[in-house]
């Protein structure tokens, strides 16, 4: 039996395949892809997937199949993960038994918890963990989960209504955002975050690790506007706290136009980065770390650990 598999992480804005071997301490990535979905645009505040999302996510599963078949592995060997939009959009999971009866990908829609989990998972396989208190954000589109720990200790953990895309469809912002959008927003960061106040108080961070997604792009870009070429092999590095926060502030400020023509950053990433920004410039407040790490594991990597262990 082949020692291969794959999982696909089905987010809210991205549906991410990763095909991986396992190994005798942990995987070795075989191939990853992502396909642009965007399940929430456009019905999000009706609270369900609109027509259109439903396409292109139909779509994306037939990209990853072809994929698939290419590197020879078969849906019996595949596992896809549901996360926020699937788990609160109204036909979320009719749209999940038709990826299972139609395609044959056998999907587990996870709750905030488990999703936590698996990020966490993924994370401490990249990142180097002290003993210190830490505090993991991973940004996704319907979702932001937050997690603090000491060591292999998670401590507390929460998965918030803070994604991007839902705050973008929510808010629907002025280009480029103005100062009452501000405002707005981050009221309700506050109101959506006092718990994790009141844990930083606990346990005092020295250090966010921001996993995969808009953490990728904030790197991508500082090293763009230095000269030098993101390496998306890497499994995690250390963000400059003076450029990102410079980033963060030019981001917070730019027009859509501006971000389409951004060295560094993805088109897909362009409607919602600077969202993104404002989220993090409160969680750096509010937190008040001396280190900030990108980590490239996050769910789905976690996601081929587990998935590889229960094939085994």
């Amino acid at each position: 039996m082949t020692n291969q598999a794959a999982i696909i992480d089905l987010g809210t804005n991205t549906w991410n395949l990763l095909i991986a071997e396992s190994t005798d301490n942990g995987f070795k990535t075989i191939h990853s892809s992502k396909v642009a979905v965007k399940l929430a645009k456009g019905g999000i505040s009706e609270g369900r997937i609109n027509a259109e999302a439903w396409q292109r996510a139909e779509d994306a599963i037939i990209t990853h199949l072809k994929t698939l078949e290419e590197f020879n592995i078969p849906v019996s060997r595949v596992k896809a993960f549901g996360t926020s939009a699937m788990r609160s959009l109204s036909n979320g999971r009719e749209l999940a038994e038709v990826i299972t009866n139609k395609y044959g990908i056998q999907v587990n829609i996870v709750d905030g918890d488990e999703e936590a989990a698996l990020i966490m998972k993924g994370v401490k396989k990249a990142v180097h963990i002290s003993e210190k208190p830490y505090l993991v954000m991973d940004i996704g589109g319907g979702s932001t989960e937050f997690i603090i720990g000491i060591g292999s200790k998670t401590l507390w953990q929460k998965s918030t209504d803070l994604g991007v895309s839902r705050l973008f469809e929510r808010f629907q912002p002025d280009d480029p955002i103005n100062e009452m959008d501000i405002k707005m927003l981050l009221y309700h960061f506050q109101s959506n975050l006092y718990d994790l106040i009141d844990q930083l108080a606990l346990y005092p961070i020295s250090h966010l690790i921001g996993s995969s997604g808009s953490f990728e792009s904030f790197a991508s870009m500082i090293l763009a506007g230095n000269d030098q070429t993101f390496d998306s092999t890497i499994r995690s590095m250390n963000i400059e706290m003076d450029e990102l926060n410079h980033l963060i502030d030019k981001l917070i400020q730019s027009t859509e136009e501006q971000r389409l023509e951004w060295p560094g950053l993805v088109e897909m990433r362009v409607e919602t980065i600077h969202i993104a920004a404002l989220l993090v410039k409160y969680i750096l407040r509010i937190s008040n770390p001396d280190v900030v790490s990108l980590s490239q594991y996050a769910l789905k990597e976690g996601a081929i650990l587990s998935w590889l262990n229960e094939l085994k």
